[in-house]
């Protein structure tokens, strides 16, 4: 919900990761009560190599700002699809695999 409420923090340039996290570090901390300049050495200290490298792997399946991004068998589903697209491209998984989808009936 803070997220939410403070919006316009998390918009236009402030999209860049490191304002992003900068800024939710900053409300969580805020939230719980915890003194900024305790944290912050805590978190610079912090290993993000595998974050850069999942930033890195997504960048290169091209996904960019959009939340979310499905990959199923590979195909991308940008934005939330709907439950038709999102059965379709399961379906589409299961055929190239050479299994027979469940009727539509059973998956609900």
């Amino acid at each position: 919900a803070k997220i939410h409420a403070d919006y316009a923090a998390f918009s236009g340039e402030a999209q860049r990761l490191a304002a992003s996290t900068g800024k939710l570090d900053e409300i969580a901390a805020q939230e719980a009560g915890i003194n900024a300049k305790e944290l912050h050495p805590c978190i610079v200290k912090q290993d993000d190599r595998g974050i850069k490298a999942s930033i890195t792997e997504g960048d290169n399946l091209g996904v960019q700002n959009t939340t979310p991004t499905i990959f199923v068998n590979g195909e991308r589903l940008v934005g939330a699809p709907g439950e038709e697209l999102l059965w379709a491209a399961v379906d589409r998984a299961l055929k190239s695999q050479g299994v027979e989808p469940p009727s539509q009936l059973s998956q609900r």
